[in-house]
């Protein structure tokens, strides 16, 4: 067995850790969204950094490419938002998404690649559940703001499961 064998062969084992590493990191950043209602962007490209490599560990360079098409997506999905949130309120700095939001999105597709559809979408059903559970119990009014790293732990795990799986 060459080097280069061996290599591959340890790749999905690497990939693994590299995945529990991105899991602290995302929580990490979950928690100071909850905590400051904010990310800056800065701390979200470690993140990215750590998806990327997972991917191209357990899953290809293939599918590291479809994920980076699919974040592109996400970020023209970024900008469309923003600029139906700056039309719609008197402040036209307003933001739906912030910068922090938006770079984490981009990991999430690096770490999903083929499936980062399904993971958006699993990710803002669980969010959008949670936003209607708060309006029905009067503790969330229209217009009040909800920290959205916490929910990326949802398509994290599904991106996960699917290269566990």
């Amino acid at each position: 067995m060459s080097v280069g064998d061996t290599l591959l062969a340890l790749a999905p084992a690497f990939g693994l850790v590299v995945l529990f590493a991105a899991a602290v990191v995302l929580v990490v950043l979950a928690v100071e969204d909850v905590r400051r209602k904010t990310v800056p962007g800065g701390r979200c490209f470690v993140f990215v950094a750590l998806c990327a490599v997972f991917q191209a560990c357990c899953g290809g360079a293939s599918s590291l490419c479809a994920g980076a098409l699919w974040a592109v997506a996400c970020i023209a999905f970024w900008v469309a938002v923003n600029a139906v949130a700056r039309r719609h309120t008197a402040d036209r700095c307003a933001v739906a998404l912030g910068e922090g939001d938006v770079i984490c999105m981009v990991g999430l597709c690096l770490a999903s690649g083929f499936d980062a559809p399904m993971g958006f979408a699993c990710c803002f059903a669980v969010a959008g559940a949670f936003s209607l559970a708060g309006l029905a119990t009067k503790r969330l009014r229209l217009g009040d703001t909800l920290p959205l790293i916490p929910f990326f732990c949802c398509w994290f795990a599904y991106a996960a499961f699917q290269v566990i799986v």
